[in-house]
């Protein structure tokens, strides 16, 4: 998504995604580089007022009218500071990422039943200091935090808290809600956390102001979605039709009526050698890691469910220009592959098919998954999410580190 981005803005051409996964190499992507269209990719018009994506407004659908899901969207993290801290230095540095990431200063209140968004003027974070009373653990204390929901219209969408833990010893702790912020945006606001932290201590420059807003990529967005929109619900619609829209797992329970949302974690690691062979095998049949591992998936779940259609979501990442690159944010959108198991057919064969719908989900993005849902007229459920009830997600990023002057930092599980 970077290079696709970069190389965008210096070639003036409008590449896709899918020219550099397919290019693979630098010939390769410089081939179709010069077969793209010369007309370089839209602009990007700054200054747009604040305004809600597709993918918030289900956000604050799911808010309004699932009180169970109120936490579900809650992002948390935290780091384990060891060092001398200045903790004044900190809180100024926090509201200095707020003063620069607009959108960490937004709500989301309602008119007549419709959303939007409200962006607050710059005012000191708070940041308060907390020693855990006798008895209370770290872990139920960060559970406890990240699970408490917020108003989305009245308040500010995130909110930060320093635990102290021991002499010299602090746990930065960070809980926002995905409507502000996704995956990649940790590492972003890391970042601005570090330079910022060294603008307050005297030993750097001060923030500097972001190229665009989050309320830029959402008129982006609209102008991309007038262009393109009812071609892609289209070709969404066309490519599910006949798929099966419930995907039921085998279980011992009885489904209730309404989704709880209660959940828990299972981990396992590859070891190294399975890694270099999935990498491997990726390689050769020209496809990625994740293509692999999507193609897997499905084969386990078409055994398990007696199904060899069957749709599975995955998250994409919208950030297709470079200005929406250093924002924290919500870029996701969900889409739900179509992953058939062909009788007879070797595994490289699922990964490449797995490879290719991948691709052609990249290719057709301005089809939000609730409009696709709508055009198949399956709204109205209490009890699963329509259309996609499985979820496959493999991060491509490295793991979000924090680099505070002068401190050493490393995360701290929040079980959330």
């Amino acid at each position: 998504m970077r290079l696709v981005a970069d190389l965008r803005e210096r070639l003036g051409r409008d590449l896709a995604i899918e020219d550099v996964l397919v290019g693979r190499t630098p010939r390769g992507i410089a081939a179709r580089a010069d077969a793209a269209a010369g007309t370089g990719p839209a602009p990007v018009v700054r200054g747009r007022p604040p305004a809600l994506s597709p993918a918030q407004q289900r956000l604050w659908f799911l808010d309004r009218y699932f009180p169970a899901a109120a936490s579900a969207y809650n992002v948390a993290f935290a780091e384990r500071i060891t060092g001398p801290l200045d903790v004044a230095a900190l809180a100024t540095a926090l509201t200095a990422v707020a003063d620069r990431q607009q959108i960490l200063r937004w709500r989301i209140p309602e008119r007549d039943g419709v959303p939007y968004a409200v962006a607050d003027p710059s005012t000191p974070v708070p940041l308060p200091v907390r020693d855990l009373a006798p008895g209370t653990d770290l872990a139920g204390h960060l559970a406890a935090s990240a699970a408490t929901p917020f108003a989305l219209g009245t308040d500010t969408l995130w909110r930060a808290e320093l635990i102290r833990t021991g002499d010299g010893e602090h746990v930065l702790a960070v809980y926002a809600h995905h409507a502000v912020f996704d995956g990649w945006s940790q590492s972003l606001f890391y970042a601005d956390l570090a330079a910022a932290y060294r603008a307050a201590l005297g030993d750097g420059p001060p923030l500097p102001p972001l190229p665009a807003t989050y309320g830029d990529y959402v008129a982006w967005r609209a102008d991309r979605a007038r262009r393109r929109a009812a071609a892609d619900l289209d070709w969404w619609l066309d490519h599910l039709t006949g798929a099966p829209v419930v995907l039921r797992l085998p279980g011992g329970r009885d489904r209730p009526a309404e989704q709880t949302y209660t959940s828990a974690t299972v981990r396992t690691r590859l070891d190294r050698a399975a890694t270099a062979a999935l990498n491997d095998l990726a390689a050769g049949l020209g496809a990625t890691p994740a293509a692999a591992v999507l193609a897997a998936f499905a084969l386990v779940l078409a055994r398990r469910t007696g199904l060899p259609d069957l749709v599975v979501g995955t998250p994409t990442v919208d950030r297709r220009a470079a200005d929406f690159e250093p924002m924290v944010g919500f870029f996701i959108e969900i889409a739900p592959l179509r992953l058939r198991r062909t009788p007879g057919a070797g595994f490289a064969a699922h990964v490449r098919a797995a490879w290719e719908e991948l691709l052609a989900a990249l290719a057709h993005p301005e089809a939000p998954v609730e409009r696709i849902v709508g055009g198949l007229g399956l709204g109205g459920l209490l009890d699963r999410s329509p259309l996609v009830q499985v979820l496959f997600n493999m991060y491509t990023f490295d793991e979000p580190r924090l680099d505070l002057a002068g401190l050493s930092a490393e995360p701290v599980p929040v079980p959330a």
